[in-house]
């Protein structure tokens, strides 16, 4: 996602956040955590960038895989890996990918 859209969704999370009175400190956690700030430093911000890459690699990496050449999708789920702390990398090696895709996946993670 681009980051001016990360950064109006943001924005508009904060003006609804602030009408229905919420306070600037909350206001503002929630704009790191929508704006993807501080990913590595912020365990909050881990957790959810671990939720969303856990989930597309259960649910969307195999239909994703037939729309995308494979060194695309190589290079898609390495950024993915990247981006997921150690703990979400050791829980992604348990889903059940059939065999094609597990293989791209080792290709793909290996250093």
């Amino acid at each position: 996602m681009a980051k001016s859209t990360l950064f109006y969704q943001s924005d508009e999370a904060a003006k609804i956040l602030e009408s229905v009175g919420y306070n600037n400190e909350f206001i503002e956690k929630v704009k790191i955590l929508i704006q993807k700030k501080e990913i590595n430093k912020n365990p909050e911000n881990q957790l959810i960038e671990d939720i969303a890459c856990l989930v597309f690699l259960e649910f969307y990496l195999e239909n994703f895989s037939t729309k995308h050449e494979i060194d695309k999708l190589k290079s898609i789920i390495s950024k993915t890996w990247a981006k997921m702390s150690k703990n979400a990398k050791y829980e992604a090696l348990k889903i059940d990918f059939g065999q094609n895709i597990k293989s791209i996946i080792l290709e793909a993670i290996k250093p």
